[in-house]
């Protein structure tokens, strides 16, 4: 059986969006019924993502059919792995989710989810920091501490698929949807999402960044403690007076003697001192260097992605007489190159959307008076205009009647 591919790299990305946002719901009944296995979530979700990627590349009804094996294979995993009871709502709630990805299959190349997906999963992840917080300043609900982490990890990915997807939208909105965005443009805009999301989550743990830095600074001086202790462990002893009876001898002033350091455990000490002082600034100063070093180069790639992001954006491009073959690529081709490359023979073989198009083509060698930068809805009437855009730009079948309704529309053209 043939494997649905088409635009399969982009929709694979739709039911881990899901997964990741509907994360905190699947941890909650989990957290109320089997407390000690709050990390199933994490292997719910993944078994849902994994059914639903497989869902979407079956064709045709055999995708419904998958489905329904998908879901059973949910509820055969909770069944196994969870007791009877509320703690089953988190298979059932993946079956639903399940549910919901097996018409991604048709959606066509613009289409993006909805809205209400990107709200729903941001509240309820805001939801679950809430009673994170909340359990931590009061000691309580001890499951929601244990599924901090595993929250975290599906709020960054949410995020993450969220922005690819607005990002995807704002793109289509831009272009009307009437041709596709270069792959370069597409490149550079989920480069720049993913630093920017880079970005955010590094100001976010900033906290968490300088308390860990204070702790390996702490431990660092601790390690030169251990070792100026380890260095005075070597120096040699003070020699007992072992001949004369302890009765008859004054120890006070033996004692005040061995309570001072020597001269050469004084030297030791403060060279150990100056020794880790240098070694510490060295190191400090190499860090820095390689940070500056990289900082610049890092600097300097972005600068030269602006650029060509800029370069990009501002380009013109021709509606008509262009090869679109080649993704993100398009080459206009003279007049006389197409006259030449373009068969006037019997067109009954073509496809209805191949017939508009060349009966278009003709109308344009027809007509030297219309500029190359003229558009169809520049030189034809407001419906077939209409066609002639839907069978060039759109993905939706022509049918031989409007191929025939368009060449009835451009006989007096």
């Amino acid at each position: 059986m043939r494997l649905n591919k088409t635009d399969f790299r982009r929709k694979c990305q739709f039911p881990l969006l899901l997964g990741s946002g509907a994360l905190p719901a699947l941890v909650m009944p989990l957290i109320h019924f089997a407390p000690d296995r709050v990390w199933l979530a994490a292997v719910f979700a993944a078994a849902f993502a994994v059914l639903a990627e497989a869902c979407l590349l079956v064709r045709g009804r055999g995708r419904l059919l998958a489905g329904l094996a998908g879901c059973a294979a949910l509820l055969g995993l909770g069944l196994w792995l969870l007791p009877p009871g509320g703690a089953l709502l988190a298979p059932a709630g993946c079956m639903g989710l399940l549910g919901l990805c097996l018409p991604m299959g048709g959606w066509p190349r613009e289409k993006e989810p909805p809205p209400a997906w990107y709200i729903a999963g941001l509240v309820l992840h805001l939801a679950a920091q809430v009673m994170v917080n909340v359990s931590r300043r009061s000691g309580e609900a001890d499951g929601f501490l244990a599924a901090a982490p595993l929250l975290l990890a599906g709020f960054v990915l949410f995020a993450a698929l969220a922005m690819l997807s607005i990002n995807r939208l704002s793109m289509n909105q831009a272009s009307m949807s009437r041709q596709r965005v270069p792959a370069s443009m597409r490149r550079i805009n989920v480069l720049l999402t993913a630093v920017l999301l880079a970005l955010t989550l590094l100001i976010s743990a900033l906290p968490a960044v300088i308390r860990a830095v204070e702790r390996a600074w702490n431990l660092l001086l601790g390690l030169i403690l251990r070792f100026l202790d380890w260095l005075s462990s070597l120096l040699p002893q003070s020699s007992t007076i072992g001949a004369a009876p302890m009765e008859s001898m004054d120890m006070s002033g033996l004692a005040e003697a061995s309570a001072e350091p020597s001269l050469l455990a004084v030297i030791l000490e403060k060279a150990a001192l100056v020794l880790a002082g240098v070694a510490s600034a060295v190191l400090v100063a190499l860090a820095a260097r390689f940070l500056y070093r990289r900082l610049k180069r890092l600097a300097k790639y972005l600068r030269e992605l602006m650029r060509r992001y800029a370069a990009a954006s501002g380009e013109d491009y021709e509606d008509e007489i262009t090869d679109t073959r080649e993704e993100g690529r398009e080459r206009h081709l003279p007049l006389r190159a197409l006259r030449r490359h373009l068969d006037l023979r019997d067109d009954r073989s073509l496809s209805p959307a191949q017939r508009i198009r060349r009966r278009y083509a003709r109308l344009r060698m027809h007509h030297p008076d219309w500029q190359d930068s003229r558009t169809a809805r520049e030189t034809l009437s407001g419906d077939a205009a209409r066609l002639y855009e839907r069978a060039r730009y759109s993905e939706h079948p022509v049918s031989d009647e409007e191929a025939a309704e368009f060449a009835r529309s451009t006989r007096s053209v």
